[in-house]
């Protein structure tokens, strides 16, 4: 209300008060649920870059007690493993993902 005020003791006309929008407050927010997990979580990643998001979820619910919930989970994840190829020696060549559950099938044997 009292930015309203403002801009008509301003001059602003009752139609360009109103077509403009009022300025929204934005609230910092940090992810206090992986608050002292980074390392694990950079480890876990640096030892096998494939791993997948569910599996270092499931990882530090069963081994660390953590709660933390699937989504900021999996954006770290992500800006985490591009940080990682962005660095002076990670490559997309350097990148192979993991079978889950079975062998290559160039090496599994009849």
């Amino acid at each position: 209300m009292e930015a309203i005020r403002r801009d008509f003791d301003a001059g602003m006309s009752e139609r360009a008060i109103e077509r403009e929008p009022p300025a929204r407050k934005k609230i910092p927010r940090e992810p206090t649920a992986m608050n002292g997990l980074h390392a694990i979580i950079d480890a876990m990643i640096e030892a096998n870059p494939g791993i997948g998001t569910a599996m270092i979820w499931q990882h530090l619910a069963d081994y660390y007690g953590a709660t933390v919930a699937y989504h900021p989970l999996r954006r770290y994840v992500v800006r985490r493993r591009a940080d990682m190829l962005s660095l002076p020696g990670g490559s997309r060549s350097s990148f192979h993902p993991s079978p889950t559950g079975s062998a290559p099938a160039a090496s599994r044997t009849v």
